[in-house]
């Protein structure tokens, strides 16, 4: 999560107006906080004290659509075994940069 660019943990306290760079998963969102709550709501309720810049709608759609025309990613039926799994620790140290 960033605000105003720079890196910050869950725990700070943000105030209406500020813009939150969230990323869930593929997307990248970003949000423009509009009131505060002293407690602790439900979903919807929160849902309400924020809402998403036009900007980062539009980014996430296009995202999608590519994504989508590049076919997705394909998820194994299976999970790897035990030679897969080597060779996939074997590709991993090789592309590591540390």
């Amino acid at each position: 999560m960033q605000l105003a660019g720079q890196r910050v943990k869950v725990s700070r306290e943000v105030t209406p107006g500020d813009v939150l760079r969230i990323r869930q998963g593929w997307d990248e969102r970003e949000v423009m906080i509009t009131a505060v709550s002293e407690q602790r709501r439900a979903a919807p309720i929160a849902q309400a004290l924020y809402e998403e810049t036009e900007t980062s709608l539009d980014r996430r759609t296009r995202a999608a659509e590519a994504r989508k025309a590049a076919g997705a990613l394909a998820r194994p039926s299976q999970r790897p075994g035990k030679h897969e799994r080597k060779a996939l620790e074997r590709l991993r140290k090789q592309f590591d940069p540390s």
